[in-house]
């Protein structure tokens, strides 16, 4: 899915993983650590369940949730699986709660759309 707000091109890209990087992952743990693809970041629970927080303050898109056991792939959700856009929160912390439901000790990792405009303009900042 892309228009006309999604980013497409490779300096877009990266500022979008500067933005994801400083907003979203910011003091989280990556576990990428046995896992092949190196291309995504990969939390713990606890962690991603903050990455889900602050992509829905933020107003992030979420399209795709991978969860890995034991650094395997385990299930991926999809924002369609839900029928939600990729912005809504309730899809994506539906299907978070489900898979921690099915399996413990999983780790997650995400797609993300972050949009032009987000990236263009002064992103508020969280209170910690």
């Amino acid at each position: 899915m892309t228009n006309e707000s999604t980013i497409t091109d490779p300096s877009e890209e990266e500022n979008k993983a500067a933005f994801l990087e400083s907003n979203i992952f910011l003091d989280l743990e990556n576990q990428h650590k046995g896992i092949r693809d190196k291309s995504k970041q990969y939390f713990s629970e606890e962690d991603f369940k903050k990455v889900l927080e602050r992509a829905a303050y933020y107003g992030i898109g979420i399209y795709n949730i991978y969860a890995f056991r034991k650094k395997k792939p385990f299930d991926t959700v999809n924002h369609e699986d839900y029928n939600k856009k990729a912005t809504h929160p309730k899809w994506y912390s539906n299907a978070f709660i489900h898979l921690k439901k099915r399996e413990k000790e999983m780790l997650y990792a995400a797609d993300y759309r972050v949009t032009k405009k987000l990236l263009s303009g002064n992103p508020k900042t969280m209170e910690k």
